[in-house]
């Protein structure tokens, strides 16, 4: 006989790695699980506004629920390369630049065909 404690210990009751149909949403409660987590394993929804969905290295289907995502956000710390970001607004100023060059010179090109057509 099967103790009531060993009841939730046994396979068929780990939320972990089985998703049930009754089962709901960790963040919202509505929606039925499609997925688990890969941070947690609970179960979450498709929704975007309860789940994160992206593809990593070996693994083409990777989902977060939001709440794991929300800590996951707050450790990340960002890196910034001031040498590349140097590089990046130089090019952008010169792509500017020949943008406005070039709005000039066909701005410029259109007086001197309507003044050439008086």
């Amino acid at each position: 006989m099967q103790s009531i404690n060993n009841v939730y210990d046994t396979k068929c009751y780990d939320t972990h790695t089985n998703i049930y149909p009754w089962d709901t949403c960790c963040e919202c409660d509505k929606k039925f699980v499609k997925k688990k987590c890969n941070n947690c394993g609970f179960g979450i929804c498709k929704q975007k506004q309860c789940s994160f969905q992206f593809a990593q290295y070996n693994n083409p289907d990777m989902v977060i629920c939001k709440t794991c995502y929300d800590e996951i956000d707050e450790k990340l710390v960002p890196s910034i390369n001031y040498n590349q970001l140097r590089l990046l607004k130089k090019k952008i100023e010169e792509r500017v630049e020949k943008s406005v060059d070039k709005k000039i010179a066909e701005t410029n090109n259109r007086e001197i065909i309507t003044t050439g057509d008086n």
